[in-house]
């Protein structure tokens, strides 16, 4: 019944997702369709925290100026490959840090050092095109099995290793890369 209404409501546009679903999860609980205990443990601690402490690091990067400092470091070095190099660095530093960090968590580091990036005077690069590879690299999260929570499940359950996710991954994200950064200058402003 929960899980009608939480359709309804969303597809209604009455409310939002995460409301909705936040309801629906209440009512379950309310109602003795889910138990308080297992709903409690279906919250992923370790996932919360990451995210929660990446946005104070990123709150703290953009008020000491480390945004700053970090993108005239990366615009410095990959200024001799053009603005190719620097969608590259930021691909792989988004991949780079995905292994570890949820998406969210990795956005929230890398923003302010993007638009700083897309700011800077060495060579500055289309901030819609800079942050469109930053999402593509968040969407790269499987190289690892602690970066996305459906990653951690699958491993969990299908008894697989950690070498096979980048075993498996590693193609699609290179594939994933050459697209994005090949064909991010053909977005355009509407």
């Amino acid at each position: 019944m929960e899980q009608v209404m939480l359709i309804a409501l969303v597809a209604s546009n009455t409310m939002p997702l995460l409301e909705a679903a936040l309801l629906s999860s209440f009512l379950m609980v309310l109602f003795g369709c889910l138990p308080q205990k297992k709903a409690f443990s279906a919250i992923n601690l370790r996932i919360v925290l990451t995210i929660v402490g990446a946005f104070g690091i990123a709150k703290a990067v953009n008020r000491t100026n480390l945004a700053a400092v970090m993108a005239r470091v990366i615009c410095h070095l990959l200024a001799p490959f053009g603005c190719r190099g620097i969608y590259a660095g930021i691909f792989i530093a988004t991949v780079g840090l995905g292994v570890v960090f949820h998406c969210t968590a990795v956005v929230s580091l890398l923003f302010p050092i993007v638009v700083a990036i897309s700011e800077s005077e060495d060579l500055p690069v289309p901030l819609h095109q800079a942050m469109a590879v930053l999402m593509m690299g968040a969407t790269c999260q499987v190289l690892s099995p602690v970066s996305y929570q459906t990653n951690i499940m699958v491993f969990a359950s299908g008894c697989y290793t950690f070498a096979d996710f980048p075993r498996v991954g590693f193609g699609i994200v290179v594939l994933v890369g050459i697209i994005s950064v090949g064909f991010v200058d053909q977005l355009l402003l509407d």
